[in-house]
């Protein structure tokens, strides 16, 4: 009996026209994909509750399946990263390089190959999460929270669908990440950050089947994240009050950078942490709507 190895797995993603159905010949873009990734059937469970002779157990019922996952990679850019993004944000496509914070849904069929001859399929699925984690002597980390309605198993490929090879950009690290900019705070030495994307979403239900029949959103987006400098005075406090500011950061250079802007974001007061030698200042934040922008989050490519 042979084994699944997850050091040969490999994931594709494809946007659907009509909501829950692969399209019939996808062309799946390749997600370069850290071990550990996986994506997972839920589903609620109902406890049978009546009285049985001697007090015999009832057993239970399967309810409302549907789908959860996670996918994560060290950023670099390229087409399935760039969709995720989109769809994070509420966006359908870059105009002129820039995308902005919007309503608009994407869906998709995630393809995990486990073999030739063993794939799992998430139909539906939608973006819950966008989390980017940097750090000066680290990697670009990000995930992107999954919810879809349902998985299917197969041993056979979709007749004429094809996988997209893997970017050539360079993964990127903390040496890339430039121009990091919190209210007027663009001259400190900034040493980590955080900027998380929640969209919150559940599943449509109804009679005669327990698949999920959609997946929409239950709420409006929420943008937060946080920044880590070295202190050097008080600065911070004297800058960030209580009205909003914008926060803006550029990660990679080119065709393979992006520029992020939050054009008003509410700051948490300062707080400091004592590392050895160092002294650090981290200040957490909350995105509002910007009237100037028409939006929450601005996405710009370099080239």
């Amino acid at each position: 009996m042979a084994y699944f190895t997850p050091s040969n797995f490999e994931w594709g993603i494809v946007a659907e026209t009509v909501p829950g159905t692969t399209p019939a010949t996808p062309a799946f873009l390749r997600f370069v994909h850290k071990e550990g990734d996986n994506i997972n059937p839920t589903h609620d469970w109902y406890e049978v509750d009546v009285v049985r002779q001697n007090r015999a157990s009832n057993g239970g019922r399967r309810t409302n399946i549907a789908a959860e996952g996670s996918l994560s990679t060290v950023f670099q850019r390229g087409p399935a990263n760039e969709a995720l993004l989109l769809a994070a944000i509420g966006a359908t496509t870059f105009t002129s390089n820039v995308a902005k914070g919007g309503n608009a849904e994407t869906s998709f069929t995630i393809e995990k190959a486990l073999s030739a001859t063993a794939y799992q399929r998430m139909t539906g699925a939608m973006v819950t999460g966008w989390n980017l984690e940097a750090s000066y002597d680290g990697g670009v980390e990000v995930s992107v929270d999954i919810m879809g309605r349902g998985i299917t198993n197969a041993a056979t490929k979709i007749a004429g669908a094809t996988t997209g090879a893997a970017p050539s950009t360079q993964f990127l690290t903390g040496r890339e990440i430039t121009n990091v900019s919190l209210g007027g705070l663009s001259g400190m030495t900034y040493t980590s950050m955080s900027l998380s994307i929640t969209q919150d979403r559940e599943t449509i239900n109804g009679f005669g089947t327990n698949a999920a029949l959609g997946v929409a959103a239950s709420s409006n987006r929420k943008i937060s994240g946080s920044v880590t400098f070295h202190r050097e005075d008080f600065t911070p406090e004297t800058l960030l009050g209580d009205a909003a500011v914008p926060f803006s950061f550029t990660m990679g250079a080119a065709a393979n950078g992006l520029t992020i802007l939050v054009p008003a974001v509410y700051c948490k007061m300062p707080t400091d942490d004592t590392d050895g030698a160092k002294l650090y200042c981290t200040v957490e934040w909350e995105a509002d709507l910007d009237a100037t922008e028409a939006t929450d989050i601005k996405v710009t490519r370099l080239a």
